[in-house]
């Protein structure tokens, strides 16, 4: 095994007869089972010893344990009989429904969080399990002892620590979400951008499209003015004299003369007390404006 592969990091194996149950348990091969759609209404109560005939639906695949450590870490028949788990499929173009690029996008979406109703898993190739991503609607609950018993049969890789939390954060939000009705939301901004525009994986990291560029005020003008004026820039002493000079007199200050821009540095030395830029970046527009510091 390579200690220094990235997916080292995202599991824990656990041994065959282990039957503690954590979120985050993938279990592999699992035979689940759901009442058809058609399953029967009754208008009245059953009697105790009446059999009821229903349908099912089964299902092979792998899945991971959704409900919290804190239920299933001490589950019981009595206390907690049944655990929530939901569908793992492996992140294939057959699976995803794309190819090539768009096969990228899809999984750059999943990744960064932008398909809300998937979560990527890491590959393990120790236990031959693929990349894959749970899909969070295909979920349904099976009988705790059920899952106890699926601990004998072969070992299961467990989501460690930051992954897990990440990952029961992500099943909180699915099922907290609300659904607005589409005629009382905010209409749709027109941006000019496109969702692809800003999945293109930046080539698997580049920055979104750029935003518009808002008109200069004539104190940003000035300032871009002073801080450009010499090629020295930064190392130009007369630069950053005139800025500190010039700024309290263009920007609105409060008390004491300070503004919401300027602070007073804290540190010793020659310039303690004095007036100081470190935060002026937030008044003039960030450093596409000015540079990256003053």
């Amino acid at each position: 095994m390579d200690a220094h592969a990235w997916w080292f990091w995202w599991y824990e194996i656990i041994e065959i007869g282990d039957e503690s149950l954590r979120q985050g348990d993938i279990f592999r091969n699992l035979v689940v089972f759901a009442p058809a759609q058609n399953m029967p209404v009754l208008e009245e109560k059953p009697a105790a010893d009446e059999k009821l005939s229903v349908d099912g639906e089964w299902d092979v695949g792998d899945w991971i344990v959704m409900s919290a450590s804190c239920d299933v870490g001490r589950a019981s028949a009595a206390h907690y009989p049944h655990v929530l788990i939901a569908k793992v499929y492996p992140a294939t173009a057959e699976e995803l429904k794309a190819k090539g690029r768009k096969l990228d996008e899809a999984l750059e979406a999943i990744r960064r969080g932008l398909d809300f109703h998937r979560f990527l898993l890491a590959e393990w190739p120790p236990l031959d399990f693929p990349r894959s991503y749970v899909e969070f609607r295909p979920h349904l609950t099976v009988p705790v002892e059920y899952l106890k018993r699926a601990c004998h049969t072969r070992k299961r890789l467990r989501l460690e620590p930051p992954f897990r939390e990440q990952f029961g954060n992500w099943v909180g939000a699915n099922i907290s979400r609300v659904g607005i009705e589409e005629e009382e939301q905010i209409p749709p901004y027109k941006t000019g951008t496109s969702g692809a525009a800003m999945l293109s994986l930046d080539e698997l990291g580049a920055p979104g499209p750029a935003l518009p560029l808002r008109r200069e005020s004539p104190v940003r003008e000035w300032i871009r003015w002073a801080w450009t004026a010499s090629p020295g820039r930064a190392s130009n002493p007369l630069s950053r004299r005139a800025l500190r000079s010039a700024l309290p007199t263009c920007l609105p200050l409060g008390s004491r003369g300070e503004s919401p821009g300027w602070s007073r540095t804290v540190l010793g030395g020659p310039d303690k007390g004095k007036l100081c830029t470190s935060n002026i970046l937030a008044i003039v527009g960030g450093p596409q404006w000015i540079g990256d510091e003053l």
